[in-house]
């Protein structure tokens, strides 16, 4: 503090307060800090080479890597991708009852998880034209409302971020949004 009052009483005898004043100042972004601290802390949690570069391969920017965080460095956490899903809240939670049939989003869920989720199905809808045209298809065929798609979308990312590390293998596009649909043929 005594630091700060000696620098504004040099301030104050060698400039005016207008050649202070027009000085760019710079905040510090709390949340740009955070997500500098979480990029570069799970960079680090990987001492696997072999893990380091699958996972490079899947995940590029900072989204990829707060997901990441959330998920935990523990590779046996979750025995399968459906109970990695189900702890995000991507999977659908459906209830049936007599005739009646309900499909639903889940409540309970990792918070941090799914808004990363979202944030990452939406930038690669304009960054991947595979994940677009399965969001189109989504839209399209199966009725979905543009919440639900891309929920679908993180859905599926979250498998493949399951199962490349387990598997050893690189993320492949062609391999990860195939489809049997004859309208995606065309498209592509």
């Amino acid at each position: 503090m005594r630091w700060c009052r000696e620098r504004l009483v040099r301030w104050r005898t060698e400039e005016s307060w207008d050649q202070v004043a027009a000085r760019p100042v710079h905040a510090i972004n709390p949340l740009a800090a955070a997500r500098y601290r979480d990029r570069h802390s799970v960079s680090r949690g990987k001492s696997d080479p072999g893990d380091a570069l699958v996972l490079a391969n899947i995940l590029r920017t900072d989204i990829h890597a707060r997901a990441l965080a959330e998920i935990g460095d523990d590779p046996d956490r979750f025995t399968d991708a459906r109970a990695l899903k189900a702890y995000a809240g991507s999977a659908p939670v459906t209830r049936a009852s007599g005739k009646k049939k309900f499909v639903g989003r889940r409540y309970i869920k990792n918070n941090r998880l799914i808004n990363a989720g979202f944030l990452w199905a939406f930038s690669a809808l304009k960054a991947s034209p595979k994940a677009d045209a399965h969001h189109r298809r989504r839209r399209r065929q199966a009725g979905d409302w543009h919440a639900q798609a891309q929920r679908h979308l993180f859905n599926r990312f979250l498998g493949q971020l399951y199962h490349c590390p387990h598997t050893r293998q690189l993320f492949d596009e062609q391999h990860a949004f195939t489809s049997s649909s004859p309208d995606l043929a065309v498209a592509a």
